[in-house]
């Protein structure tokens, strides 16, 4: 019997994947909703003036292909209001 109430017991403490679906779409929905919110002050940082000033890139991978072509370095302003 003690067997049979381990196993039940157990099985009650694993989640079900329903549970889990759910879980990963809070999750998911959660993270969207961080990731606007971020995107909106990653904007309103670059418009700042002193943003304006240069022709600020925001695709790192192009910039190394311009840099490697041009032979120049990278100047990168990196910040966490925004990261993702």
């Amino acid at each position: 019997m003690s067997q049979q109430t381990h196993t039940s017991s157990s099985r009650a403490l694993r989640p079900q994947p329903t549970q889990a679906v759910i879980a990963c779409a809070l999750l998911a929905s959660t993270l969207l909703g961080q990731q606007e919110k971020l995107i909106a002050k990653r904007d309103a940082k670059l418009a700042k003036p002193v943003f304006a000033q240069a022709d600020w890139q925001l695709d790192y991978d192009a910039v190394r292909e311009e840099a490697n072509r041009s032979g120049k370095l990278i100047f990168a302003y990196f910040t966490r209001s925004f990261a993702y």
